[in-house]
């Protein structure tokens, strides 16, 4: 079987950097699995090219670091679902939020409603703080708590309500 590989530019997958990330972490379970920054998963799994060419298309692994940025106690953070519904849209908000306050330790989770228009001043509901007893199940039921939608907000107005929530990590789901 011959397969032929697909024909398609692939742009620049690095990550951007908000700073040094020089706070130890206190994530609580991870001490021997911490990932390293250059640890990388290749684009292409089905691949002739062993070489380390900074050409050979390949994302950051996604794991807990063992210096963080944020100080865990000053942390607010958000959770948004956009799109179409996937399944495991609650499983991934309930890990989410009982992995940030638990092991973590963050101050505060908000879960913002209705996709990105849960992020504009014209918002039909306020976001609602995410702890353990109202994650504690969703993974059971479909969809997301958080109810989802499609279409296009201001950038900037969604901005000024992050400000405003003193959100200073998002996390954006979706199918």
């Amino acid at each position: 079987m011959n397969i032929k590989p697909v024909d398609y530019e692939i742009g620049d997958l690095s990550i951007s950097r908000l700073g040094e990330a020089s706070i130890s972490s206190n994530y609580k379970i991870a001490k021997n699995l911490f990932v390293e920054d250059e640890t990388k998963v290749l684009f292409h799994t089905n691949t002739k090219d062993r070489s380390n060419s900074p050409d050979r298309p390949e994302f950051e692994l996604a794991g807990p670091r063992e210096k963080l940025f944020f100080e865990p106690k000053e942390v607010v953070a958000g959770i948004v679902t956009c799109g179409g519904l996937c399944p495991g849209l609650n499983d991934v908000i309930r890990t989410i939020t009982l992995t940030l306050l638990w092991q973590y330790g963050v101050r505060k989770v908000l879960g913002f409603r209705y996709g990105y228009e849960g992020l504009s001043s014209n918002a039909k509901k306020a976001p609602i703080e995410l702890v353990a007893d109202n994650v504690d199940n969703i993974h059971h039921l479909g969809g997301t708590m958080l109810g989802s939608s499609r279409g296009a907000q201001d950038p900037i107005d969604m901005v000024e309500i992050l400000i405003k929530h003193n959100v200073n990590m998002i996390f954006t789901i979706g199918g």
